[in-house]
């Protein structure tokens, strides 16, 4: 047997271990956001922006703990997607959520002075629309991506 083809053996045994090596370090990291390898759903973080919750519902429905608790659910949701739309539209839900709690603190804090009037319930009105409008922004991109 001649040398060369020894050397060439090891070249074929040297790229396959290669190949495989890559394929297993694909298969491992590919859903792993931090590893910079794009999941293979286009949808991602749309289930629970959608119709997820918070791990914690407990509290009033008005109450600005549970609304930036909403803020965190919708951040934690933006952090699984991979799409930037998907991931900015999220994020401005995100931001809604909060801006909608800012405003709930200072009108709770102004009716418990008792100097609340029309103009801050005309604000937590404004805020209510700027959240809806957030979601729908989040359902029609979600739409648009594939989501159903």
């Amino acid at each position: 047997m001649k040398w060369y083809y020894l050397v060439i053996a090891g070249v074929v045994v040297l790229c396959l271990f290669c190949s495989c090596l890559g394929a297993g370090a694909y298969l491992l990291l590919r859903d792993d956001s931090s590893s910079g390898l794009a999941s293979a759903d286009p949808t991602a973080g749309c289930e629970e922006a959608i119709r997820g919750a918070p791990a914690d519902t407990t509290g009033e429905a008005t109450s600005p703990e549970l609304n930036r608790r909403w803020a965190e659910h919708f951040r934690e949701a933006a952090a699984k997607a991979n799409r930037p739309e998907i991931r900015s539209a999220i994020l401005d839900e995100a931001a809604a959520w909060d801006h909608y709690a800012d405003v709930q603190e200072e009108v709770d804090a102004k009716r418990r002075a008792g100097t609340d009037d029309v103009d801050d319930t005309l604000a937590l009105t404004r805020a209510l629309r700027e959240k809806l409008a957030a979601h729908r922004q989040v359902m029609d991109v979600c739409a648009e991506a594939g989501y159903e």
